[in-house]
C-alpha cells in the first residue's frame, strides 16, 4: 500500500477486503451441491424471504425449493436437491460467529452472468493481491475458480440448475447465440466465456482441462463474435422497433466493462487484442453516455483511449458514496423530456448530475425520466458503484488519494 504494508490504515483496509472476499467466496458453498453451482445470494431463516426468485431452504444433507411467484410457475415448489458438500471452515465462520449454522441459510439460485462475471473478476484479483499474504484463501480461490469452470465446460459452456437445464441467464454456447433469445446477446457472451477461462487459466497456472476449452471456444469463433455487439444490437432493435438505446439491458455495461477490460489485460497475442479493443469500443456508444468512472476507468485501461478526466472528478465530487440517506427530486420538470420511437420510454434529454438522480441499481437507465419515488426495489443503499470506481482508479494510479 501507499502507507507501507505494516501501516495500521493498510491492515485495515486488508481486514475489510479479506472479510468481503471471503462473503463472496461463501456463495460457492452455500448450496452445498459440489458441482461448481453457486448461488446468487443467500440469507439466514429469520430474515423476510423475498417473492421474486427460487430461495431453497437448507435442511440436513438436502435443500428444499421454498414457496415463491417463479417456483409456482415452475411447478417446482418443494424440490430437492443435494446440499451435504462441506463448506470450508475458513468462510462457514462468518454466519457461525453470529449463532447460526448450516439449516439456518438460504440461498438464491438461477444464477445469472452478472454474478459469475464480477465473482471471477474477484477472484482475479484476489488471486493476484491477498493470495501471496494468505495462501489459505489463495487455496479456496483455486479450489472454487476451478470447480465453477469446471461446471461450465462439463455442461456445455452453460450454468446448470436443479432442474438439469441451464439457469435463465448464464448460457455461453453456441446454441444459444444463434437462437432467437440468445442472437443479440452472443457478443457479450462470448466474451464472458473467455474472460472466465482466461481468468481461470491465469489463477490456476496452466490447467490442462481448461487449456484445451480454451482452444474450443477459439476454434468456434468467439473472438469475432464478441466483435460483434453493435452490428446485432442495433439489427435486433430495429427489427423489435426499439431505439437502439430504449432496448439496452443497463447492467450489460458493467459486463461488457469487466469482459474486456480483463480480456485486454490478460491477452498475450497483439491480433486477438485488437479483437478485444474492437469488441470494447462496440459498446462505448452507450456507455459514454452514462458518465461513469465505474466504466470510463476500465476502459481507458483496456483500450488506451483517453477518457474525459474532469468529467469523472465531477461525478465523485457530486455522487454520494452512499445512497442510504441521499435526497433527491423527482419528477423533474426543469429538464425538456423525449419520448423514444416506441412510444413506451420516456427520457430526460440530458443526463442529470449524479446527486440528483433517481437512487436506483447501476443497471437502470440513468437518464430515464422518474416520477415516483426512488424507494422500494429499485433502491440501492450499496455504496458499490462508488467504490468500484473509486478504487480501480486509486490501484491504477488514475486518481490519487489525500495528500
Amino acid at each position: 500500500g501507499e502507507k507501507g504494508a505494516d501501516h495500521p490504515e493498510t491492515l485495515r483496509i486488508k481486514d475489510v477486503a479479506t472479510r468481503a472476499c471471503e462473503a463472496c467466496l461463501l456463495l460457492f458453498y452455500v448450496p452445498g451441491r459440489g458441482d461448481g453451482f453457486f448461488a446468487r445470494t443467500y440469507m439466514c431463516a429469520d430474515e423476510r424471504l423475498p417473492d421474486d426468485g427460487l430461495f431453497f431452504k437448507r435442511e440436513g444433507e438436502y435443500a428444499y425449493l421454498r414457496e415463491s411467484g417463479y417456483a409456482k410457475e415452475l411447478n417446482a415448489v418443494g424440490a430437492k436437491v443435494y446440499c451435504g458438500a462441506p463448506i470450508p471452515e475458513r468462510l462457514s465462520h462468518l454466519y457461525t460467529d453470529l449463532g447460526y449454522t448450516e439449516d439456518d441459510l438460504l440461498y438464491k439460485a438461477d444464477t445469472s452472468s452478472d454474478e459469475v462475471t464480477l465473482q471471477y473478476l474477484l477472484m482475479r484479483y484476489a488471486h493476484e493481491i491477498l493470495g501471496p499474504v494468505d495462501p489459505e484463501l489463495d487455496e479456496i480461490i483455486k479450489e472454487t475458480i476451478k470447480n465453477t469452470t469446471y461446471h461450465f465446460i462439463d455442461n456445455g459452456y452453460q450454468m446448470v440448475d436443479f432442474h438439469g437445464g441451464p439457469t435463465a441467464w448464464a448460457k455461453w454456447n453456441m446454441d444459444y447465440f444463434n437462437s432467437e433469445m440468445g442472437w443479440s446477446d452472443g457478443a457479450l457472451n462470448a466474451a464472458e466465456m473467455m474472460f472466465y477461462l482466461k481468468a481461470a487459466d491465469l489463477v490456476l497456472g496452466g490447467d490442462e482441462k481448461i487449456k484445451a476449452a480454451l482452444e474450443d471456444v477459439y476454434s468456434l469463433g468467439y473472438p469475432e463474435l464478441a466483435t460483434k455487439h453493435y452490428e446485432r444490437f442495433y439489427k435486433a432493435s430495429m427489427a423489435n422497433e426499439y431505439d437502439l438505446r430504449e432496448d439496452m439491458m443497463y447492467g450489460d455495461h458493467m459486463l461488457s466493462v469487466v469482459s474486456f477490460w480483463q480480456l485486454c489485460d490478460l491477452e498475450k497475442e497483439d491480433e486477438y487484442l485488437e479483437k478485444w479493443k474492437k469488441g470494447f469500443r462496440s459498446w462505448r456508444t452507450t456507455i459514454a453516455k452514462e458518465h461513469s468512472p465505474c466504466y470510463d476507468f476500465a476502459y481507458t485501461l483496456g483500450t488506451g483511449d483517453e477518457i474525459d478526466m474532469d468529467r469523472a472528478a465531477n461525478y465523485f465530487y457530486r455522487c454520494p458514496p452512499s445512497r442510504l440517506a441521499s435526497g433527491i427530486t423527482i419528477d423533474r420538470k426543469d429538464y425538456p423530456m423525449q419520448t423514444r420511437f416506441s412510444g413506451t420510454t420516456k427520457e430526460l434529454s440530458s443526463l442529470l448530475p449524479a446527486d440528483e438522480r433517481f437512487i436506483a441499481k447501476y443497471d437502470r437507465n440513468p437518464m430515464a425520466y422518474c416520477a415516483e419515488d426512488s424507494g422500494g426495489m429499485y433502491c440501492v443503499e450499496s455504496c458499490f458503484v462508488y467504490t468500484f470506481a473509486y478504487w480501480t482508479g486509486r490501484y491504477f494510479g488514475l486518481i490519487k488519494g489525500e495528500e
